[in-house]
């Protein structure tokens, strides 16, 4: 018909009949798959069929068609002739092989990525929350996200919904246990998406947990150098101060906020630089500098003896 020539730009007189010239036009792939089958493969209820192949237009691009009819047969029960009609659907299967890509992606993520509906529950969980959270596909799906992980959340369910109703998306730190009962911290972002007229929500995750024990030590290691009677400092590998303690304000008369970022030759008299230099290079290599006395200066000029002590963090 003339929609074919709409179609597909070849007119009938540019294509010879029969079976062949057709199949001709068709992606090489899919020719294969085809011709590999008999009727009886893909025929459905009534003799009705239904196909998806790539042909080739004139101007030598391939399109996707979905082509659907029925066969006719003779008495013997032979095929006579096929019926039909051919559509155009290469917009969509583009659309459904980036979404194929997409859920692929999701799928290979290392990251903990699920969706979930708010009343139906979760519809989809990769391979990255298996991991985390111990629960397998099949052990997640169709279960309320927030009760399956005991979801400790910064904010309300209600506010959350409203947050993701409006702008959509919300971002930050919670809490969930796992099926083994083990605490993580996350950093997650919720995105709202729709499909199919409802809303649904997608979770991507990423542990934070080590992260978080790090900050919880570093700041029991600094309530702890805070309330130390000793002079404790710290450096950079450059000898730049970076941390100091309220008993270095005490005994060496500079404030936190003269001392960071000031070099640490400031605390020795010119001629005690040698060798604080050549212990900070000692300390940088890796070497624990055990106690030894020393001179050093205070802000007011004065010398003082100190016992002194290095070591390096790595």
């Amino acid at each position: 018909s003339t929609g074919i020539t709409r179609l597909l730009g070849w007119r009938p007189d540019e294509v010879a009949p029969g079976v062949e010239a057709w199949a001709a036009l068709r992606h090489p792939d899919d020719e294969r798959r085809l011709k590999t089958s008999d009727y009886a493969d893909y025929l459905q209820a009534n003799d009705h069929y239904l196909l998806e192949y790539r042909m080739r237009h004139k101007d030598g691009r391939y399109l996707w068609l979905l082509d659907s009819g029925r066969v006719f047969r003779d008495s013997s029960g032979a095929v006579t002739r096929v019926a039909g009609a051919t559509i155009d659907i290469s917009a969509r299967r583009k659309v459904a092989e980036s979404l194929n890509r997409q859920t692929n992606l999701i799928e290979m993520s290392f990251e903990p990525i699920f969706v979930w509906h708010p009343e139906k529950g979760i519809v989809d969980w990769n391979r990255g929350a298996e991991q985390l959270y111990g629960f397998t596909r099949e052990e997640a799906l169709g279960q309320i996200s927030h009760k399956l992980l005991r979801t400790v959340h910064p904010i309300e369910p209600a506010d959350l919904m409203q947050l993701l109703n409006t702008v959509r998306s919300w971002t930050g730190e919670v809490q969930h246990l796992t099926k083994a009962g083990r605490l993580v911290f996350v950093e997650s972002r919720h995105q709202a998406i729709e499909t199919d007229g409802e809303i649904l929500i997608l979770e991507t995750n990423h542990d934070i947990t080590e992260r978080k024990h790090a900050e919880a030590e570093t700041a029991r290691m600094a309530a702890v150098a805070a309330a130390s009677h000793d002079a404790l400092f710290g450096a950079t590998l450059e000898g730049c101060i970076e941390a100091w303690n309220p008993a270095a304000e005490r005994l060496f008369g500079y404030t936190a906020a003269e001392a960071i970022g000031q070099p640490i030759r400031i605390l020795a008299a010119p001629a005690d630089h040698g060798e604080q230099k050549d212990l900070l290079v000692r300390a940088c290599a890796g070497e624990i500098i055990p106690p030894y006395h020393a001179r050093r200066l205070r802000k007011d000029g004065t010398l003082v003896d100190v016992s002194i002590a290095l070591g390096p963090v790595k």
